[in-house]
């Protein structure tokens, strides 16, 4: 013990420290084994519990605790954070697909936000709506806009502008669809979010 204490240079008070340290360690360790925790299986603890707690989030069938059907458009992330299944990541995802697409025209849409699942759109669509008057619509025929939207791919937004930069005018989505920029099912995806007024 005298080599320990020489090699460590331990005082009177670290040696008494250590000693307690290491008789709590050890007792925790007798005491742990002693006694296991007991395991309580998931079903056991489920089925004891009310399932009324489980009824707002499995049959959530229209307006939030009676609030009103939410907007997409319209609502902030705290707003969106209330819907049942929404976390404030989901929230912050709707609003920035929001903001690329330009506001949402169909409830439908948000099944394209990443992290909506079938069930959770289920779950939600009924108590959501969308106000389609604030969407922002491209101006496809304005000189020099290059347009950008989610549901365009880089080469139809570039086959546009050059169009376009070569006089061309387009009268409505299906002027693009019939020169094969894009496809049918493209076209009625961005009718409502292309303007050709300008």
């Amino acid at each position: 013990m005298s080599f320990f204490r020489d090699f460590f240079g331990y005082s009177r008070r670290e040696r008494r420290a250590s000693f307690i340290l290491v008789t709590l360690i050890l007792l925790v360790i007798i005491l742990k084994y002693t006694f296991p925790e007991k395991r309580i299986k998931l079903e056991y603890t489920v089925d004891s519990l009310s399932t009324e707690l489980f009824i707002p989030l499995i049959n959530y069938k229209g307006d939030p605790a009676g609030w009103g059907k939410v907007d997409l458009n319209l609502s902030d992330s705290v707003t969106l954070v209330k819907l049942p299944g929404i976390g404030p990541v989901l929230a912050s995802r709707i609003i920035k697909y929001r903001k690329l697409l330009g506001g949402y025209v169909s409830v439908s849409q948000l099944k394209e936000v990443y992290g909506i699942s079938d069930s959770l759109y289920n779950r939600l669509s009924a108590g959501i709506t969308v106000d389609t008057s604030v969407v922002v619509k491209l101006q496809v025929n304005k000189p020099g806009y290059y347009p950008k939207h989610p549901y365009l791919n880089h080469d139809e937004a570039e086959a546009i502008f050059e169009l376009k930069r070569h006089g061309i005018r387009f009268k409505s989505v299906s002027d693009l669809a019939s020169r094969k920029i894009i496809s049918s099912g493209k076209a009625e995806k961005l009718k409502h979010y292309f303007d050709f007024s300008y």
